[in-house]
């Protein structure tokens, strides 16, 4: 039925491999963007993380500054009382509420860079988890896109090597 020599075996042989190879080459493709997906998910978690940090050290900061304001309003206060001037009469007064909103736009301005600053790392650490994402469709395109060429590879051989020993054709009848 089928003549198959050694030529027809070493055929099929490096037909196998190429087979084979295309299958690895698809594997280790998918290893890769797995390794590179969970290397974005771990600096999207840090980001997470940094964001969170910024936030709650403005919060600290802004406590700080709130703080400061106060001891500043006190020294004022009682550096303005010592003599028996009104504290809150007149240009002491003004003296007062400016540093009321100096300290209060300190406070602002210490929370605004805190908030976009966690911003900045939560929208990065979206999208490097966006980018995980992608390399994980990536990986797993380029695993199932090796197995479909050797799959190709091993029909296409095969049927080479058939055709090369004749094994398609009909066999004549004898009469």
């Amino acid at each position: 039925m089928f003549d198959f020599d050694f030529s027809s075996f070493l055929d099929m042989a490096a037909t196998a491999v190429s087979a084979y190879s295309s299958y690895a080459d698809g594997k280790e493709a998918k290893r890769v963007a797995d390794s590179n997906a969970a290397a974005e998910l771990e600096s999207a978690a840090l980001d997470k993380q940094r964001a969170t940090d910024a936030k709650a050290r403005g919060v600290q900061e802004a406590d700080q500054a709130d703080q400061r304001k106060r001891a500043l309003l006190g020294k004022q206060t009682a550096a303005m009382g010592a003599p028996g001037i009104v504290a809150g009469e007149g240009s002491f007064a003004n003296l007062l509420s400016d540093t009321e909103s100096a300290g209060q736009a300190d406070e602002s301005t210490i929370m605004h860079n805190a908030i976009s600053e966690a911003w900045g790392y939560s929208k990065r650490a979206d999208s490097e988890t966006k980018q995980a994402a992608e390399y994980r469709r990536a990986g797993s395109a380029a695993e199932d896109s090796g197995l479909i060429k050797g799959i190709g590879s091993l029909v296409a051989g095969t049927f080479k090597t058939g055709e090369t020993n004749g094994w398609w054709k009909k066999p004549t009848r004898k009469v």
